[in-house]
Parts: structure tokens; C-alpha cells; sequence
């Protein structure tokens, strides 16, 4: 699923969430707009952060200048000498499946059990009279995220476990 498309389906969500909660308001805290949408896109904002600046490098050094690197950019597989030159080739056909920093920033919102444990510091926050609960609606709307991208994403999706390997950290589904 692309990202604007978890902001459309989060959106929509808004009205039958805040019903829910002014249901449940001795158990749920206030229900934030901002939170949530912010919050649908969350798990894809390091990538693509990472992504931007990578591509800008890429065209601030003539890289997509090259027409053999061009070709790689338009679905040809990359080879090596076109990774050496391309930033953004190396991050999305080799540091993305194998960096364990990339792999890990990735992962920071978009790890289920990582937003689990978000979503309980927010509620627990939340219990105990701080401002917990815009953090946990927004940690609430990444996991919706995250388990649509589970399924829909069978090769480059949101890891589950970490497992270091000599390689760094590596898909456990």
C-alpha cells in the first residue's frame, strides 16, 4: 500500500474512532486528528527521509546523468558499478535488505512489537495524567499501518524480530 493511501484509509477512520472513544473516554484518552494522521504515515517517513536525501546526492552529482545508471533506475537490475554510483540505488537494492542502521530505522515506527510497546507507554502515560494520549493515538494509527503492510509487503515488509546475522539484522516473519 502507498503511503498517502494509509492517510486516506486513517482519515476515514477519524469519525467511527472519535464515536469510539467518546464512548469509552473513562478508558481511552481524547482522540486527536493531528495524532492519528500523523500517525498513519509515520512508519514510512525514515525511509523516506533517507530516500530524499539519497535521490537529491544522487542528482547534486550527475549521477542519473550516466544513461547506462538511468536504465538501472527504470526497473533493470542494478550491478554493482551502477550501486557504487547511485546513493539511492544502494539504499533501496541492497542497504534496505541487508543495513542493519537502514534496516533499524526503517523499523523504528514499523516494527509491530516496537509500536505495541509505544501504544502501552502512551496508555500508560495517558493513566497516570501526562500527556500520553496523543502519543499513543498516533502509535495506534502506525500499527493499523503496519499490519495492512504485514500482508501487502511479503518481501520488504515491517519486521516482526530483529536477528543479527554476520550480515546484520534480517527478515524474521
Amino acid at each position: 500500500m502507498q503511503t498517502y493511501s494509509h492517510f486516506i484509509l486513517t482519515a476515514v477512520l477519524v469519525k467511527p474512532l472519535r464515536r469510539l472513544q467518546e464512548r469509552h473516554s473513562d478508558r481511552l484518552p481524547p482522540l486527536p486528528q493531528g495524532a492519528l494522521l500523523l500517525g498513519s504515515i509515520l512508519p514510512d517517513l525514515p525511509l523516506t527521509i533517507l530516500g530524499v536525501i539519497a535521490i537529491s546526492r544522487d542528482l547534486a552529482s550527475g549521477a542519473f546523468d550516466d544513461p547506462i545508471l538511468a536504465a538501472a533506475t527504470a526497473g533493470t537490475p542494478a550491478t554493482e558499478a551502477m550501486m557504487a554510483r547511485s546513493l539511492s540505488l544502494r539504499l533501496f537494492d541492497d542497504w534496505f535488505f541487508s543495513n542493519p542502521w537502514v534496516i533499524g530505522v526503517h523499523n523504528l515506527f514499523h516494527s509491530p512489537l516496537l509500536v505495541t510497546l509505544y501504544i502501552l507507554v502512551g496508555y500508560w502515560l495517558w493513566r497516570r495524567g501526562r500527556s500520553g494520549g496523543w502519543f499513543f493515538w498516533l502509535a495506534c494509527a502506525a500499527l493499523l499501518h503496519t499490519l495492512i503492510d504485514i500482508p501487502l509487503h511479503v518481501t520488504d515488509g515491517p519486521l516482526i524480530l530483529f536477528r543479527s546475522t554476520g550480515n546484520g539484522a534480517t527478515l524474521r516473519r
